[in-house]
């Protein structure tokens, strides 16, 4: 049986941002582009119901350079060696080598070309949408429009803080009429003109001549370029900004205008910022961090306390950015510390708006703090911190910023249901991303539609196991399904790769339900999707995520097909992931996957090294046990006790039964106090048939009487659970479990009636167990082997031995059809197909059923070694001797009785008095009557 769990991995949901509110036309109209509002000089309209767009406007803002031909009346727009001609009169477009004649003119209003929107579609390569209700076109550059969302390798932007304005911290006394007519253009968002009139005021000044005003120019350019930058063509604007920044430095003299240089070095920081959430995070967030400062030297906190803060809040993102790179405990504390030093001015009653920009970011810190360290604090610390943002954040005034807030929260809140995975968690995770998703639709917003979808889906796939389990996991696929129709491998291979993730997690899942081997190899194969975008040198953290998740699939798929070889890559995929997750780095990552890789190990011990593979297990759990705590991961810390009560339990089938059984109930014991503290009915059932197995091991090693009482009593209690009954699995294992007990039962009491017990038991879990469940069917199949063993000393001694003798063989026949084989469970069928053929022999045909039954004893024993199974090696020569008494008794008496003997000292080289009081009884007064016989 597999205990069911919810992993901590938290990465393969996705952050958005908040920005601002819609900047509206004179007409109402208003734009954005990319999620970002900007202005123009001249904005679409509605004419005959049909909406225009003004060419001019759209091309500059796109890069392009528009050439108006006043003779011909013909729009020219040129960019890296691509032309679009606008032919007014014919009506005529001309892009790519090809033509298309409209069915009217271009109209020109206002002394602008408009056009219809497919054709700005066709030549800029962008979606165009118009919402009558909010009077407002969108603009989804394809190759740009990520802005809107953040990976976990990104950061949540800052927004306007980021890019201070020089107006709003530096003001001229003497400032002429087209630089203010500039500023206006950059605080209206109408971001193109601005770079026009900017440019064009530097015509007319120089750093020498105008130092004040040049650097005024220059940065408020800079700036600009840098808004520019979270629209279209990122990394080529940051590029522009970085050099306009610099210039001033060289230009501008430190000692005669201190103020400017530090507002230049403010600009090379968000840059840098901004430059680090494309590549180099490292290298650029430690010149972001080294420009801040250099700034601080002239914006003390005394003289200019709101610019201070604001360098403050920055550089507390740019300390999360350094956090994904290197040191990371280290530089989130040091985030920590500039938040809190910007919100002791950025006060909640003072500046409401800058103190739950803080706090959103605050928030995001301490989303990562808890990946890092799983302490439950930072969720709560971070909710309220997302709380706290709403307060100021309106869905009435900022739609899009209230969404994005109630977002981020979704976030928090998936982590912190992943800590208490209670129903009230799931439902209150799942309504905040839903409400966000009635302003983030499909035609609006579709980046930020997928985003949430997507992390909708991961809420669904960790969902708990329970009634709803299928469902939700259905809900899940259908999540990330819509979330795919945006995140395409072309346009959004880092998205994509997410999604598919996400999508072979739930399908490993649904394996549990339905389709098992299927669903087991469509998961694997959307892991392989995932893994051609998350290469281990381009992207390591999400490529250790990938094979963690695939190293599951093959798990379960082993249950299905090539036990060993599946499971083999199941390891492999896991020591793949602990190359990347250590316990210094990334601690709940590494926790969670040694328990996995624990369960791999003890699946392996199934078909080879058995006991070598579960002290591997073991070790893996001690480790889990460094991270998942009592105190600060009870539902986990509770999961690894599971898991090692499990790998205790399977090692007393191999040696020391009564010490290693004892061992396994401890560990149950404690995570079943926790189970029915928690209600977790389901997961408290199974873990009373737990302890009912172990003790069923132990009764057959000492005190048996009292070792199967207690084995009864914990199974009904099991079976008094109204979710074992309910619970397909669970009611099979109940009765595979009471099936046993009843057997032991027989030799003290009722013999009959225990044993007619036993095999109806037997039979209610075989319905339940097919053939596909092998492992489990063929243990079962041994169990009813040997209560008709059993049921022969009491009636229809030959016939039930036979019943014994067929079923053993239809057992083994499902390891001739898998094809493999569980060396553990084949060798103790031998066994016990053994000692019912030297039952047999006792009826009739001795010889030659003695003789199947030394054969059958030594197939056992190519397995059963002293060191490899020491009890299975006790048992199997303890049968050899029963064999050679037998034997003794038709032919060379002197001979066979030797070799009984020698058989049964072996036995007893492992069945102790102290280990094994009942077997070493049993074997010693048979060795006994050898030598009373001699």
């Amino acid at each position: 049986m597999t205990v069911r769990k919810i992993k901590v991995f938290v990465v393969l949901i996705i952050l958005t941002a908040i920005y601002s509110t819609g900047l509206a036309s004179s007409n109402g109209m208003k734009v954005k582009i990319n999620d970002v509002d900007v202005r123009f000089n001249i904005y679409p309209r509605i004419a005959d119901d049909k909406l225009l767009i003004p060419v001019r406007e759209l091309f500059e803002f796109f890069g392009y350079k528009v050439i108006w031909n006043g003779t011909d009346r013909t729009a020219l727009c040129t960019k890296d060696g691509k032309e679009v001609l606008f032919d007014v009169d014919k009506g005529e477009i001309r892009f790519d080598g090809r033509s298309e004649v409209l069915d009217s003119p271009f109209p020109i209003i206002e002394g602008r070309i408009f056009t219809p929107p497919r054709i700005i579609e066709q030549t800029l390569d962008v979606k165009v949408q118009w919402h009558e209700d909010e009077s407002t076109v969108y603009f989804w550059d394809e190759e740009n429009a990520d802005i809107s969302v953040s990976g976990s390798e990104n950061i949540v932007a800052v927004g306007e803080n980021i890019i201070v304005n020089i107006t709003r911290r530096y003001r001229i006394e003497k400032v002429n009429e087209i630089i203010a007519e500039a500023d206006r253009l950059y605080l209206d968002n109408n971001l193109v003109r601005a770079v026009d009139k900017y440019e064009e005021v530097l015509k007319h000044i120089s750093s020498t001549e105008n130092p004040e005003e040049y650097g005024h120019v220059m940065i408020n350019l800079g700036s600009t370029y840098l808004e520019l930058s979270k629209i279209l063509d990122k990394e080529e604007n940051i590029g522009k900004a970085i050099l306009i920044f610099e210039e001033v430095l060289k230009k501008i003299p430190k000692e005669q205008y201190p103020s400017i240089d530090a507002y230049a070095h403010i600009g090379l920081g968000d840059a840098y910022m901004n430059l680090s959430m494309i590549r180099d995070m490292k290298n650029n967030s430690l010149k972001s961090l080294a420009e801040y400062d250099e700034a601080l030297k002239f914006i003390n906190k005394e003289d200019y306390p709101y610019h201070y803060a604001g360098i403050c809040h920055s550089k507390g993102v740019a300390f999360i950015c350094l956090a994904q790179t290197e040191q990371m405990e280290e530089n989130i504390e040091k985030a920590f510390r500039s938040y809190e030093e910007a919100l002791s001015i950025y006060r909640e009653e003072d500046y409401p708006k800058e103190f739950a920009k803080v706090k959103i970011n605050q928030a995001l810190a301490y989303t990562y703090h808890f990946r890092m360290r799983g302490e439950n604090d930072d969720l709560e610390k971070g909710i309220d911190a997302y709380n706290a943002c709403l307060k100021y954040v309106s869905k009435d005034e900022d739609p899009l910023g209230y969404a994005k807030t109630l977002s981020n929260l979704g976030i928090l809140y998936i982590q912190n249901f992943m800590v208490k995975p209670t129903k009230e968690n799931l439902n209150k995770t799942v309504s905040t991303i839903e409400e966000a998703l009635k302003i983030y639709t499909m035609d609006k917003y579709p980046l930020l539609y997928a985003a949430n979808q997507n992390n909708l889906g991961f809420v669904y796939l960790v969902s708990p196991y329970n009634e709803d389990r299928e469902k939700n996991l259905y809900r899940g696929l259908e999540a990330l399904n819509n979330a795919l129709k945006v995140y395409t491998a072309g346009d959004y291979p880092y998205y994509y790769g997410i999604a598919h993730i996400n999508k072979g997690r739930v399908y490993t899942y649904l394996s549990d339900f339905k389709d098992s081997e299927e669903n087991c190899r469509e998961a694997i194969r959307h892991f392989e999707e995932a893994l051609k975008v998350f290469t281990a040198d381009r992207y390591p953290f999400y490529y250790a995520e990938a094979c963690t998740h695939m190293a599951l699939a093959y798990k379960k798929l082993s249950n299905y097909d090539d036990l060993k070889g599946n499971i083999l890559k199941s390891i492999e995929r896991y020591n793949e992931a602990l190359n990347f997750y250590t316990l210094e780095s990334y601690p709940v990552y590494f926790a969670s996957i040694l328990q996995s890789l624990g369960s791999s190990y003890i699946q392996l011990s199934y078909v080879e090294n058995s006991k070598e593979n579960i002290y591997r297990a073991i070790r893996a759990y001690e480790n889990a046990f460094k991270v998942y705590t009592e105190e600060s991961f009870p539902y986990y810390y509770s999961d690894t006790l599971i898991y090692m009560g499990d790998a205790y339990e399977y090692l007393s089938t191999i040696e020391n039964t009564v010490e290693n059984s004892l061992e396994s109930i401890r560990y149950y014991q404690k995570a079943l106090d926790y189970s029915i503290e928690q209600g977790i009915n389901l997961r408290t059932s199974w873990l009373y048939l737990r302890m009912a197995k172990s003790y069923v091991h132990m009764a057959w090693a000492k005190d048996r009487k009292e070792n199967i009482k207690k084995a009864l009593e914990a199974c009904n209690k099991a079976l008094e659970i109204e979710d074992t009954k309910n619970n397909a699995t669970a009611y099979g294992n109940a009765n595979f479990v009471l099936a046993q007990i009843h057997l032991i039962l027989s030799d003290f009491e009722e013999k009959e009636e225990n044993l007619v017990k036993a095999l109806n038991a037997s039979d209610e879990s075989l319905k339940i167990f097919g053939v596909n469940d092998g492992k489990t069917r063929v243990e079962i199949l041994r169990i009813k082997g040997d209560i008709y063993c059993k049921l022969a000393e009491v009636k229809d001694s030959e016939e039930n031995l036979q019943k014994a003798l067929d079923i053993y063989d239809e057992a083994l026949n499902i390891f001739k059809l898998r094809g493999e084989r569980f060396p553990e469970i084949y060798a103790s069928i031998y066994c016990s197909r053994s000692e019912a053929l030297n039952r047999l022999a006792h009826i009739k045909d001795r010889e030659k059923y003695i003789g199947e039954a030394l054969l059958s004893c030594k197939e056992a024993m190519e397995i059963y070694t002293v060191d490899a199974y020491p009890l299975g090696y006790a048992r199997a020569w303890h049968i050899m001797g029963d064999i050679y008494m037998n034997l003794g008794s038709i032919r060379d008496r002197n001979e066979n009785l030797r070799l009984a003997r020698e058989s049964y000292d072996k036995a007893l080289k492992v069945y102790t008095m102290e280990k094994n009081p009942q077997f070493y009884k049993e074997i010693t007064e048979k060795k006994s009557i050898i030598y009373n016989e001699k």
